[in-house]
């Protein structure tokens, strides 16, 4: 036990767009709130499951079932709402959104947690211990850096592609 999981959120959501395209939109255009309250935290953001830039492109996915609330939505899309997370989660565990692999003792892993979702299996404590650590990046903070380090570098900024982040 005790492997890692990666689902690749943009391919679940360009198999959603394609098999589900109502889901698709809904979860594009419909604000989900999202909250945990534990330890001393309090998250809480509303936003849509599935982001898309100016282009229509997929930049963005938010998905982490521990946290969504209940759906503020009108009564006539809570139905729709409920059917299009079961179809992104549907389309989330497919096989070929799936990457699976185990962490080595001093091995780290770093990905986008706006296009991965991650997630372990379970573990066995009498097999031995584990000890995971966490960093994070700021999005903006991280393509700002980038915008540096490429002006200084001599680069066009513009030439640069983001996922998603601040461009101003």
């Amino acid at each position: 036990g005790g492997a890692t999981t990666l689902y690749d959120g943009f391919l679940a959501a360009e198999f959603l767009r394609q098999d589900d395209p109502d889901s698709f939109d809904l979860l594009a255009s419909t604000p989900i709130d999202f909250s945990s309250y534990s330890s001393g935290l309090h998250y809480r953001c509303e936003a849509q499951v599935i982001s898309l830039d100016k282009t229509g492109t997929v930049c963005g996915v938010r998905w982490t079932d521990r946290t969504i609330d209940r759906p503020d939505v009108p009564v006539d899309l809570i139905e729709p709402i409920y059917k299009a997370l079961y179809s992104f989660s549907k389309a989330l565990f497919r096989p070929e959104a799936e990457y699976r692999y185990r962490l080595n003792p001093g091995e780290a892993h770093i990905f986008d947690n706006q296009r991965v979702l991650h997630g372990r299996t379970a573990f066995d404590t009498s097999t031995g211990s584990r000890h995971l650590r966490q960093a994070a990046i700021d999005r903006d903070e991280f393509h700002s850096t980038l915008r540096v380090v490429a002006t200084r570098l001599g680069e066009s900024v513009a030439d640069l592609a983001y996922s998603s982040g601040a461009f101003s």
